[in-house]
């Protein structure tokens, strides 16, 4: 059992912070004796009420306990854990202590159904008696628990941490600890704990009969588009969709077509940039045959193909002023006459634009007709960038990650704990269209089961600054920025240490020391 299962005490004297217990778990020095007649009344309660809340809700039970900042140490060495639970006190985390990885287990496996939640982030010694800490790591994998362990190493030990990273573990500390280093990993893992609780509350609030394909979305913002498709996509409303190029526009307007009494009708989507003003009204509303040179036959518009469904006309700022009066006439009449023909065709589509242009300053600027403007901004739906919304980064890399798989006939993959922090903190210049493509080569190249935070490119950085930008989302400590770097270096080079060196500008010996216990201030080795 747990040799000590004290609580740390948050700011009051003598105070100690409960945490969840399972049935039979008792407090170090109570015996079983003195504390079973009188809690048993209470362990039944409780177990009923959990079983009522599973029946009622399963998020229920998933979200009672919020992401707090409790941490579980696990290491056979009295001194180390009571070192660490002064730390960590002080920095105001609540701190459980345990001598083995098996007074764990046993505890998770006697906790019910989310019962489990008592830590947010498990400190845990790779060589520990009996169950050690890479078996941990598995067997914490296997049970699909997502809570992050982060695993305490000697220098001579740091290459098996770094395998277990690629098995599931978050990340690794070196002894003696740096105490920066050490409350910048812990504070990544709860933002990591902290998105996986929320993912799993959107598993949850989805809507089953809502046709949403790639619109992937926890963030307010997006949660606030979810609930706008399902009020517009039944109706005949004009929408207008704005938004950084690669935030996903297409996709909002396919979701809203899918859920509209056109489903079942063709969507028709054309980029109006990527067409030349003199073949555009051709394309759009058709052309009789011998209108124009080239033209051997009669050949319908999208109006026409889009006839009883929807016409997605993405980058609409970018028509020419002439387009957009004949495009207005359309709106108005539902009528359209192809190019060389004088009769006009009825035609019963329903319209959604996009743009990655402010209208509003083009009409000031007289590039855009404010009568048209009215007639497509009937509900306008702004998308966000992906920058301002990384909530949504883990639920779409997921997404991708399974769809690349599929796509490549790869076989199925995942993320490690490091991976996905890395992904948060990526700026995505390029929105959503970005993050799919990075993840697609990452599914390519990577050669483990796991994607790693080192399969992740990072850009097309070519200078230190750009690349010291994409390090620095987290704050980490130099010593950590150094680390980063020399295994990004050695990753570019199939990690060939002679060739990694000489891009350091160090000697093959500093480098590998480095490697194992990553002191920045050594001097070469002669």
């Amino acid at each position: 059992m747990v040799e000590n299962w004290q609580d740390a005490s948050i700011g009051l004297t003598g105070a100690r912070a409960r945490w969840p217990l399972p049935a039979k778990t008792l407090a170090s020095g109570t015996s079983e004796a003195e504390e079973s007649s009188s809690e048993d009344d209470d362990d039944e309660e409780e177990k009923a009420a959990l079983r009522a809340a599973r029946k009622r809700s399963s998020f229920q039970v998933i979200s009672q306990d919020s992401v707090q900042r409790r941490v579980a140490v696990i290491d056979d060495d009295e001194g180390i854990r009571l070192y660490l639970n002064e730390i960590l006190t002080n920095q105001g985390f609540s701190v459980k202590e345990f001598s083995s990885a098996e007074s764990f287990t046993q505890l998770i496996e006697a906790a019910p159904r989310g019962g489990h939640t008592f830590a947010d982030v498990i400190l845990c010694d790779v060589r520990l008696p009996g169950l050690d800490g890479l078996s941990f790591v598995s067997g914490m994998r296997e049970r699909g628990l997502d809570i992050p362990v982060i695993l305490m190493t000697a220098y001579a030990e740091v290459q098996a941490a770094v395998r277990a990273m690629r098995e599931g573990a978050y990340d690794y500390l070196e002894k003696p600890f740096d105490t920066s280093r050490l409350n910048s990993v812990l504070e990544n893992a709860l933002r990591y704990r902290r998105l996986s609780y929320e993912n799993k509350f959107l598993k949850h609030m989805i809507d089953p009969d809502l046709k949403l394909q790639g619109v992937q979305c926890h963030s307010p913002s997006m949660r606030a588009i979810y609930d706008l498709i399902k009020r517009v996509a039944p109706t005949e409303s004009s929408v207008l969709i704005t938004g950084e190029s690669g935030v996903g526009k297409e996709v909002v307007a396919r979701a809203i077509h899918d859920n509209s009494e056109r489903a079942d009708k063709p969507f028709v989507s054309i980029n109006c940039s990527a067409i030349p003003e003199s073949l555009l009204e051709s394309e759009l509303f058709g052309h009789t045959k011998g209108s124009f040179t080239g033209a051997t036959q009669h050949r319908k518009g999208l109006f026409e193909e889009a006839d009883n469904g929807t016409l997605f006309l993405d980058e609409i700022g970018d028509l020419q002023f002439s387009m957009q009066a004949k495009l207005l006439r359309v709106f108005q009449e539902q009528k359209i006459r192809a190019v060389g023909d004088n009769k006009f065709r009825t035609v019963n589509v329903r319209v959604i634009t996009a743009t990655h242009k402010n209208l509003s300053e083009e009409i000031k600027e007289h590039r855009f007709r404010e009568d048209l403007y009215y007639r497509l901004n009937v509900i306008p739906i702004h998308i966000p960038p992906l920058r301002q919304r990384k909530e949504d980064v883990i639920l779409l890399a997921k997404h991708f990650l399974e769809k690349s798989a599929r796509k490549n006939k790869l076989s199925a993959k995942n993320f490690t704990p490091a991976a996905l922090t890395k992904l948060v903190h990526l700026p995505w210049k390029g929105n959503v269209r970005e993050l799919q493509n990075v993840i697609e080569r990452s599914v390519i190249l990577s050669s483990g089961d796991s994607i790693d935070e080192l399969d992740i490119p990072v850009g097309q950085a070519n200078d230190a600054d750009e690349v010291l930008e994409d390090m620095s989302y987290d704050m980490p400590s130099l010593r950590d920025v150094e680390r980063r770097y020399i295994l990004s270096v050695l990753k570019k080079h199939n990690g060939k240490k002679d060739a990694a060196a000489r891009v350091l500008g160090m000697s093959r010996r500093t480098l590998y020391r480095k490697l194992i216990n990553q002191d920045g201030d050594n001097e070469e080795a002669p």
